[in-house]
């Protein structure tokens, strides 16, 4: 629609709900409190509008559509490992994957703004959101340039860890707030050279021989360390982390996202990691 054509449809539909909805001045400043209740009931319109042409469909056709899924970064690499299952058995559904924060994950679902959260469950705190059990059990490595002070070990300490020059994730990114617990209770307090937002930012740097890192274990399948580098586990580790899928608490739920939550169920996450690590046994991704 031009420009005119949607400020006269707003007008008409102002008249029609005898409120105002848009905030006017020379440009658009956004929504009257009116107009925010107009719009969530609009986005709640346009999410029962697709799960009732996806219902409609199921009878007759295969199932498709568009799929939103917001994941935490440190889980992303997993997607794969489900998302493969879901397109190979519908081919003409459509995948959106949105890297999220955790909190950002739950505000969009109950904005309708996404389907799925592929998240850490203990961050999900907004109400009307339901969890599914844990897919998986979080853990950590240490990466380190090959050649470094512990690449020929299998195992190190948390303290060891701390006593080299590290580059971490940001404080407010919640797998750091795990890491640092982690160091804490071991009596370390790590002082990073570098901080980041981005995991590829922190695999970059271990690359360049200056620097190692504590990420997510998960975060390196299924490609492994990177070229240069060993990852190492760590011992001692007194946190776990589960991670599973958040969803609008509805009844029904829509069948793509149905479709999805039975995948989960089927892939068993935790066994394609074991295989992807050659882990012989549950210790680093178990779910307890």
């Amino acid at each position: 629609m031009s420009q005119p054509g949607i400020s006269t449809a707003l007008r008409q539909l102002e008249e029609d709900l005898g409120v105002p909805i848009i905030l006017r001045t020379q440009r658009f400043k956004g929504f009257t409190p009116q107009g925010e209740i107009v719009l969530n009931y609009a986005r709640r319109v346009l999410d029962e509008t697709t799960t009732m042409r996806q219902q409609l469909r199921l009878g007759s056709a295969a199932l498709e559509g568009l799929l939103k899924i917001g994941v935490v970064p440190s889980v992303m690499p997993m997607l794969p490992l489900l998302t493969s299952v879901l397109c190979a058995r519908y081919p003409q559904v459509s995948i959106e994957a949105l890297s999220l924060t955790e909190i950002d994950i739950q505000r969009r679902l109950l904005d309708f703004d996404l389907d799925i959260g592929f998240t850490l469950l203990s961050t999900v705190v907004l109400p009307n959101l339901r969890v599914t059990p844990a897919l998986y059990t979080e853990s950590y490595a240490f990466l380190t340039p090959d050649g470094g002070p512990f690449s020929d070990r299998t195992s190190i300490s948390w303290a060891e860890a701390a006593s080299v020059p590290l580059c971490l994730l940001k404080k407010n990114i919640r797998t750091r707030q795990i890491i640092d617990r982690q160091f804490t209770a071991v009596g370390c307090e790590p002082k990073p050279q570098i901080e980041t937002d981005s995991i590829l930012a922190l695999c970059s740097h271990v690359c360049s021989g200056h620097w190692s890192t504590v990420l997510p274990k998960s975060y390196l399948n299924p490609f492994g360390p990177p070229r240069g580098t060993v990852a190492i586990a760590l011992k001692d580790s007194s946190e776990r982390e589960k991670v599973g899928l958040v969803v609008l608490d509805r009844d029904p739920l829509p069948p793509l996202v149905q479709a999805f939550l039975g995948i989960a169920e089927e892939v068993q996450i935790l066994s394609e990691l074991r295989r992807l690590n050659n882990i012989p046994g549950p210790e680093t991704h178990e779910i307890d």
